[in-house]
């Protein structure tokens, strides 16, 4: 994980322990407070594996068999 991606579990998990608010979060994280909110959501359905990058959570062997899905080699 990033330095970004490390920053943002320690914050959420401060949130969900009632030590910030969302708001106090999304100054902290320099997000606005609706991405915050996006955020807070996949990170109590997920965890800290949900805070990775979008790109990063997937391996590349699933993004193989993707393409021959598509009927590419």
């Amino acid at each position: 994980m990033s330095s970004r991606e490390l920053e943002r579990v320690e914050v959420m998990g401060r949130v969900g322990s009632g030590e910030l608010k969302l708001s106090d979060a999304a100054v902290m994280l320099e997000l606005s407070y609706r991405q915050t909110k996006t955020l807070w959501r996949r990170y109590r359905q997920v965890g800290k594996k949900g805070l990775k990058h979008y790109r990063l959570r997937f391996s590349a062997y699933s993004n193989e068999n993707h393409n021959t899905k598509r009927g590419h080699f």
